[in-house]
């Protein structure tokens, strides 16, 4: 009831402001009418009459009323004509009676006076007037043609609930929800929509304001988890709330929005609230679609990888696995002879499981390779390493037909490397 109340007095004074701006415009019009008659009647009162009041003084109505028509500067100019019409006044009536003299030259006095106060303090007030109007002109063009979509809300009915909330003793948000959880569900009825641009009832697909206001309980209530978050910034006195979020248009397509709702600190009751907001879909989408092809992009590097890596294990693998072939066959052949070689079938036995340790170091250095664990320090040969790093690109080098040299101490430390070079 007190929602609706307050809705129709708003109208009601909107419509009295409009009332206001058409009533300033028929009087900006017949205005410099009026003071041409009423400067034209005092000029003839104050001639052609013999009354001992300060007539000119009227003056001063033709000058309040230059300020519907005129600017700062013109102020100024009609000020000084009224005074000049009241000195050539007071020397054309008093040009062959000089007998009260000093009484009308006194009145003539008071009369400029007069003049020249009204015309100072209007131009004070029209240069005023000039500046808040070009700040109301720069403001509006602001509100209606900037691409972000802004509404102009009334929060004093939330403001006054958050209020009462904390007078029953609730400390914080967190107690308040767990006191009424459904309270984000009353928001919509303590909040009034006072205006919006053209952006705002274009992201959000509706004809006008109304269509707009009424739409207004579904998208405060799309995100229960922003709406308690919103309601935080309230309630903690913050100047400013900012956040994404996904909600629905007026025809049931999915926006992705940015907000931010702007609490002027100049306005505690929070009578006049701002909330700019942008349409973030498009910019969202290709984000998405960005990230969907670098992830394209890393599983073919990876797979690419792999596959090179595969050929390089498999080179490594082969080595010991025909090794062992090899050694097998040998060993079998001493066997079938008529009379068995044992020292030869145990050197091919030897070297078979020398390299079937191998091909398991191998696979046990890939596994550890693979497996996210913390760096164990050991002592290591440089020699070894370098002909372990060799071997796995060994395919590599035969097809290339490349000359790999060695040139290694034969003592070489625990540290460093004489040098190899590999020419072509």
């Amino acid at each position: 009831m007190t929602t609706t109340i307050s809705g129709s007095l708003e109208r009601v004074a909107m419509a009295s402001h409009m009332n206001r701006v058409t009533l300033g415009k028929r009087m900006s019009r017949f205005s410099p009418l009026a003071a041409i008659l009423i400067a034209s009647a005092v000029f003839l009162l104050d001639t052609l009459t013999t009354l001992d009041i300060a007539i000119a003084v009227l003056y001063v109505a033709v000058v309040l009323l230059a300020l519907n028509f005129v600017g700062p500067n013109g102020i100024v100019l009609v000020g000084a004509a009224c005074m000049g019409l009241t000195a050539l006044s007071f020397l054309i009536s008093h040009s062959d009676n000089l007998i009260e003299l000093e009484d009308s030259l006194a009145r003539c006095l008071v009369s400029i006076a007069a003049i020249a106060i009204t015309t100072l303090l209007g131009y004070r007030l029209k240069t005023s007037m000039n500046v808040l109007a070009e700040s109301e002109l720069r403001y509006r063009t602001i509100f209606l043609a900037t691409g972000v979509g802004i509404l102009q809300m009334d929060f004093r009915g939330l403001k006054e609930a958050i209020e009462k909330l904390k007078s029953d003793g609730l400390r914080d948000v967190d107690l308040a929800q767990r006191h009424d959880p459904g309270f984000v569900h009353k928001i919509p009825k303590t909040i009034r929509l006072i205006n919006a641009n053209e952006t705002a009832l274009k992201i959000f697909n509706v004809a006008d304001i109304h269509a707009l206001e009424r739409m207004l309980p579904t998208i405060i209530t799309a995100d229960m988890d922003k709406s308690w978050k919103f309601l935080a910034a309230i309630w903690a006195g913050k100047t400013s709330y900012e956040a994404e979020t996904v909600i629905n248009d007026a025809e049931g397509t999915q926006l992705t929005v940015l907000y931010n709702v702007a609490f002027p600190a100049d306005r505690p009751a929070l009578d006049m609230v701002l909330i700019s907001i942008m349409d973030v879909t498009a910019r969202r989408e290709t984000e998405n679609q960005l990230h969907s092809a670098r992830m394209e992009l890393t599983h073919v590097s990876r797979v690419a990888t792999l596959g090179e890596l595969t050929v390089s294990i498999a080179h490594e693998l082969n080595q010991p696995l025909a090794a062992m072939i090899t050694n097998g066959a040998a060993g079998l052949r001493w066997l079938k002879r008529a009379e068995p070689d044992l020292a030869k079938v145990q050197s091919s036995m030897e070297s078979m499981v020398a390299d079937a340790k191998r091909a398991s170091e191998i696979i046990k250095n890939l596994r550890a390779l693979s497996k996210k664990s913390s760096p164990d320090a050991a002592h290591v040969n440089l020699n070894e390493v370098l002909q372990e790093t060799v071997a796995l690109v060994q395919r590599e080098i035969d097809i290339n037909r490349v000359n790999l040299q060695f040139a290694l101490a034969a003592d070489l430390r625990r540290s460093a490397v004489t040098g190899y070079n590999c020419s072509k």
